[in-house]
């Protein structure tokens, strides 16, 4: 299961050094997703959307306008899951995504591609399969550990491409 951990770091000025030192036991202790800094003090789940557990009719590249991997070759019915997700107090989801049409739209469900419908986002031109945009939507309330699914719906053939997820508590 992948849960956020946040801490705080306090006392600090200027540039420094800092080292993650992971303690508690022998062998593998855990798997790192990620980690970020921020000013603020919301936790957040957050993965390259290639880094799905489990998707049906998209196709994973590495030709990334933006460096890296991204979801390509999405279609009306494609999806792609994440497992075993902490959802408590989770209230945003935000995609990134490249189009060159408007009016598609990624269903966000949880346990299965027509699981419990927790929010929409609307998928605008962005102005290219080049161009980026950063499309948040707010979630349903929603309680324990579940696998996240992203549905996508909309006309035509390679809709739009995506690069990351992030899930904000």
């Amino acid at each position: 299961m992948w849960k956020p951990v946040t801490c705080s770091i306090t006392n600090t000025t200027g540039t420094r050094d800092i080292y993650l030192v992971f303690t508690g036991g022998t062998g593998e202790l855990f798997e790192l997703l990620n980690f970020r800094f921020s000013q603020y003090s919301t936790p957040y789940f957050y993965s390259l959307a290639t880094g799905y557990s489990s998707g049906s009719g998209v196709t994973k590249k590495t030709n990334c306008s933006e460096g890296g991997k991204k979801v390509s070759n999405i279609d009306p019915g494609d999806w792609i899951a994440f497992n075993s997700i902490a959802m408590d107090n989770a209230f945003l989801v935000t995609t990134r995504v490249a189009s060159s049409t408007s009016g598609n739209t990624i269903e966000i469900r949880t346990d299965s591609n027509t699981g419990t419908l927790i929010g929409t986002i609307t998928v605008q031109n962005t102005g290219g399969t080049t161009s980026w945009v950063n499309h948040p939507t707010g979630i349903s309330a929603t309680t324990g550990t579940h696998d996240l699914y992203f549905v996508f719906n909309g006309t035509g053939s390679n809709m739009f491409d995506l690069n990351w997820i992030t899930l904000e508590y």
